[in-house]
């Protein structure tokens, strides 16, 4: 039997604790899901990533717990909002791009003629460089073949901004100014008779596609690999 000191003893208890401390240790690693900045944080645990449930909560994953166990199950649909890479926020929240904020100030049935046929989104567009700058120069090639409604099961209508209260795309805004436009969605005419506007049915997200190919290309090196935009209807900031 070997001996030890009282001290020697000591030390090597401190040591222990001081190993176990160590090997426990946390680090803590903002997240961010698809340009979202999250509130949860993820976690490096003994060189292992955990990630919170809100995380997956926001690419679409459900959980069932029971007892000791957890079932996650993914929506598993094909297209769709949740599979649409963008910058995602609230009704009355400013998004943005590195170039191009974009802030949905309200969202509304669109009524023609005493009868509502679409919805009406009151859009503002807010130059973020130091350079004039269009729509067009921002990516949005195409605006009425490339912004959707989707609604809660992640389909998205085939809705068509209305011509007679279109965005101009080519229009000019300067640095830090801002444009703003109340755009009309309605059903495409050619789909009117299979595809007919249901005012009931709520749309749940606004998608507005923007191409990084498609932008200037002095704007493209400040643009993600997907600088589109989804916004949430079913909650306001």
């Amino acid at each position: 039997m070997v001996h030890m000191s009282g001290r020697f003893r000591s030390s090597l208890v401190i040591a222990a604790v001081v190993a176990a401390v160590a090997v426990a240790q946390q680090v803590s690693l903002k997240l961010t899901v698809d340009g979202k900045v999250l509130s949860d944080s993820a976690v490096i645990l003994n060189g292992k990533t955990y990630y919170p449930e809100s995380a997956l909560k926001t690419l679409g994953a459900t959980f069932k717990r029971s007892g000791n166990a957890i079932a996650i199950t993914s929506k598993g649909v094909t297209g769709g909002a949740n599979q649409t890479p963008a910058l995602e926020g609230c009704v009355g929240e400013t998004l943005f791009n590195g170039a191009l904020r974009v802030t949905l100030r309200g969202f509304e049935p669109f009524v023609k003629d005493g009868k509502g046929v679409g919805w009406t989104a009151d859009l503002e567009f807010r130059n973020g460089t130091q350079q004039v700058n269009s729509l067009y120069s921002f990516g949005a090639s195409n605006a009425a073949n490339s912004w959707y409604i989707a609604y809660d099961d992640d389909s998205t209508y085939p809705f068509y901004i209305i011509d007679s209260n279109g965005v101009a795309g080519a229009r000019d805004i300067p640095p830090a100014s801002s444009y703003r436009v109340k755009v009309n969605f309605g059903p495409d005419t050619s789909n009117a008779r299979e595809l007919p506007f249901d005012p009931a049915r709520k749309p749940t997200k606004l998608l507005l596609n923007f191409s990084k190919s498609a932008a200037s290309s002095d704007l493209q090196k400040l643009l993600p690999a997907n600088p589109g935009f989804r916004i949430r209807l079913d909650c306001k900031k």
